[in-house]
């Protein structure tokens, strides 16, 4: 039975950066369940790097991966993952508040976001209705990221640095056992690890309404 260090459930962008850093300091085995690796969501992403988006951890933590993100190309040999991609903020009238607290939280966190005029919004995005728009702000330095180019950098160093990737691998049993894992494929075949990543599908629940200003790419 062959016998690594880690195995990584799930061929997507978090199965993939997971195993590449690990494979750093042990043997890894990549293990996806589809023929083919980001078969399900990190295929279907259209992902940003958006200095605004979410609490203040997950801004921080945006801010620390930026270094990592423009140095993907030159350190994979890849395409460049990030190209400019402003984000444009609009409020309703009851939302123009939020807004306003917004762009004054993220230029204390030094992001460059700023109000934006209505009429200046329209210009930039002229299929919105005016009646609707009470207040805007523009985050230019908001970037798209090419989610695909990420994943095959991270894939290509996962590679270099003698991890194994198996497709058509699907986990079917987990069991602890002589102080690790025992994990048998839908194949019959079976091996073991020290250490089981679990980054396979994530569930989502379903969508609720907002309050909160909406976003919208320029």
């Amino acid at each position: 039975m062959a016998t690594y260090d880690v195995a990584v459930i799930g061929g997507g962008i978090a199965g993939v950066t997971a195993a590449f850093e690990l494979a750093a300091s042990g043997s890894v085995i990549l293990l996806e369940a589809e023929r083919e690796l980001a078969f399900h969501t990190t295929g279907r992403s259209a992902a940003a790097f958006l200095e605004s988006y979410g609490g203040a951890p997950i801004r921080a933590l945006t801010r620390a991966s930026r270094p990592l993100l423009d140095a993907c190309a030159e350190r994979f040999d890849t395409a460049q993952v990030l190209a400019p991609r402003g984000l444009l903020w609009i409020a309703r009238d009851d939302q123009a508040a939020s807004l306003r607290a917004i762009v004054t939280t993220m230029q204390g966190e030094g992001a460059a976001l700023a109000e934006l005029a209505p009429d200046d919004a329209m210009a930039l995005v002229p299929a919105l209705d005016r009646g609707y728009l009470a207040a805007a702000a523009l985050e230019p330095d908001a970037m798209e990221i090419d989610v695909m180019a990420l994943h095959q950098g991270y894939l290509r160093g996962l590679v270099g640095r003698g991890g194994e990737v198996v497709r058509s691998a699907r986990v079917t049993g987990l069991g602890r056992g002589g102080g690790g894992w025992a994990i048998d494929l839908a194949d019959g075949r079976a091996l073991a690890a020290g250490v089981v990543v679990n980054a396979g599908p994530a569930t989502r629940r379903p969508g609720r309404s907002s309050s909160m200003p909406t976003r919208a790419s320029t």
